[in-house]
């Protein structure tokens, strides 16, 4: 009890605004106290730990101040019970599912669990811990449809857990631990639900996002293990979708939802693209069937617009960060805009057939698809990234592109062609995209201007605007 009161005493020192010297003394002193505790007071100075900083949540330093301290000295301490860090989180998580709309616990929470290291034995055995405990929290909290916030609170703290952290607990104790193994079954089981779940308003939806993130980030991401986020979640979607299409199954409401769902987990996974290369390539095998299909579908539309933001971030990665697991992606990817495609021998046809003449896709929905996500990374690029080579080794291909697509029926990709280009010479503010090919962009334009199709006439305009306002003298001798 009189730690508790000690430490009741010193917590306002450090809000006070008093002298860096004072407040380092009686950080240091608290966190000795902390740590000397008996074990059984874990619970009750945790709880006096967190009200204090729930009565001071303006100021946003405090609980990093405490949190990065002590954190270091329950995972670093030699004299420290190797259990306590697990008896912290155990403690904090306890706090969060009992008021789970306190925001200041779940900062807290994010700091304690932002390991320097880790690959730390006490690390891992505190996220193992922290699972099981969400596990049972998501049990008690799946038919509390009055209150969001009880099956948010175990999603938000995994979310604040690193990547890197999962990834190393999964090295760990994956392997050997039975009991993890079925803790993250079943954790996969109530995602797999939320993402299943019909949803109506935005605070769901949101909901229905942050599992989907976990999905992708949080779990195991394998074609191999039974306790994968893909085998529980991508596979299942992705099938009932195969089946749908292949008119296996009836048609019903909200079928292709879980889908994009999953198509978004894989988004998550991408920036991760290492050990999981051959599981992406299923994925993007899927991606590929579903985007060569042309159907008015709403929802199917949705589920291609999913499949576009998986293309972008396949090459939005490998363009930033050369990362060489996603080269035969973006190549496929490139291939399919061109005539002269590479052979893809890497498909996934396990579900479903996707259709090859004589090696190439040749499918315009397809490349309307693949053309969006290049319009995707092309906005979303950092500048110093877009100049130094994606503008320059994109634009003379989208612009032999244009060329091909003029004179086709289906303006789509057309349309998307010339919103890459604009995009391309606008944000370089140059007409370097375009090389040495400025005649040919010219006849491209003005032809594009007498289309049929009023959008792609809107978006010609647009290109001869910038095109003109970046070099008016030559484009005036060219007439």
């Amino acid at each position: 009890e009189s730690t508790v009161s000690f430490v009741s005493l010193i917590l306002p020192i450090l809000a006070s605004g008093e002298e860096p010297e004072v407040v380092e003394l009686s950080l240091h002193l608290l966190i000795s106290l902390l740590q000397n505790a008996a074990e059984e007071r874990t619970g009750e100075l945790v709880n006096t730990l967190l009200t204090f900083l729930a009565d001071h949540e303006d100021n946003a330093d405090v609980p990093l101040l405490i949190g990065k301290r002590w954190r270091i000295s329950l995972i670093e301490g030699d004299n420290v019970s190797p259990n306590r860090y697990s008896d912290v989180l155990t403690a904090i998580s306890g706090a969060m599912f009992r008021v789970p709309d306190q925001m200041t616990t779940l900062v807290f929470f994010g700091v304690m669990v932002d390991a320097e290291n880790p690959l730390s034995c006490r690390v891992a055995e505190g996220i193992k811990k922290i699972l099981c405990l969400c596990v049972e929290q998501l049990e008690r909290a799946q038919n509390s449809d009055d209150d969001i916030y009880l099956r948010l609170a175990p999603l938000l703290l995994i979310r604040r857990v690193r990547t890197n952290v999962w990834q190393a607990t999964w090295k760990r104790f994956l392997p050997d631990c039975s009991l993890l193994k079925g803790n993250l079954i079943q954790f996969g089981k109530y995602i797999r639900r939320i993402l299943n779940t019909e949803h109506g308003d935005a605070m769901l939806t949101s909901e229905r996002k942050l599992a989907a993130e976990i999905a992708g980030i949080c779990l195991p991401f394998s074609k191999q293990d039974s306790f994968s986020s893909f085998t529980m979640i991508c596979l299942p979607a992705f099938r009932t979708v195969a089946s749908l299409l292949q008119g296996k199954v009836q048609s019903f409401k909200n079928a292709y939802r879980p889908a994009k769902a999953a198509l978004y987990a894989a988004c998550c996974q991408v920036a991760l693209a290492q050990d999981n290369a051959e599981t992406l390539k299923s994925v993007f095998s899927f991606a590929l069937w579903i985007t060569q299909v042309h159907s008015e579908d709403n929802e199917l539309f949705e589920l291609q617009r999913g499949c576009i933001d998986f293309f972008a971030a396949c090459l939005q990665v490998e363009v930033s960060t050369n990362k060489k697991c996603l080269v035969g992606i973006v190549l496929a990817l490139r291939g399919i805009l061109q005539e002269n495609s590479v052979s893809i021998d890497w498909l996934d046809t396990s579900l479903y057939e996707v259709s090859l003449t004589s090696g190439h896709l040749k499918s315009m929905v397809l490349k309307t698809c693949v053309l969006n996500s290049y319009l995707l990374v092309s906005k979303d690029l950092s500048e110093e990234v877009l100049r130094s080579t994606w503008a320059k080794s994109i634009g003379p291909w989208v612009l032999d592109l244009i060329y091909e697509l003029i004179d086709k029926s289906f303006k789509a990709p057309l349309l998307a062609a010339l919103q890459i280009l604009f995009v391309l010479v606008t944000r370089t503010n140059s007409l370097g995209p375009i090389g040495h090919k400025l005649r040919k962009a010219n006849r491209c334009i003005l032809r594009s201007l007498t289309n049929s199709d009023p959008a792609v006439r809107m978006q010609a305009l647009k290109l001869l605007l910038s095109v003109i306002y970046l070099n008016y003298d030559k484009y005036e001798k060219l007439g």
